[in-house]
């Protein structure tokens, strides 16, 4: 669906993802999970904007979710 899906991209237009479902199968919390993380990560920015990733970031191996198992950040 996306060239390059491992990256995070805010800006990606459009954004079709299915991560919610979709029609009946659609997630009620979406809009609130959605605006959550708009607050978080707009306050985290505000706060630290000078945020670095000194090491790489870990997967987590794991069937259903995808994510993160370790993301180092070092906040200046």
């Amino acid at each position: 669906m996306f060239d390059d899906p491992g990256t995070l991209d805010l800006t990606r237009c459009p954004n079709p993802h299915i991560a919610f479902g979709h029609g009946p199968h659609a997630c009620i919390g979406s809009v609130l999970t959605e605006m959550e993380a708009q607050i978080a990560l707009g306050t985290l920015v505000r706060r630290a904007p000078a945020l670095e990733l000194p090491g790489e970031p870990v997967f987590k191996r794991a069937f259903a979710m995808r994510g993160f198992s370790t993301m180092p950040v070092r906040v200046r």
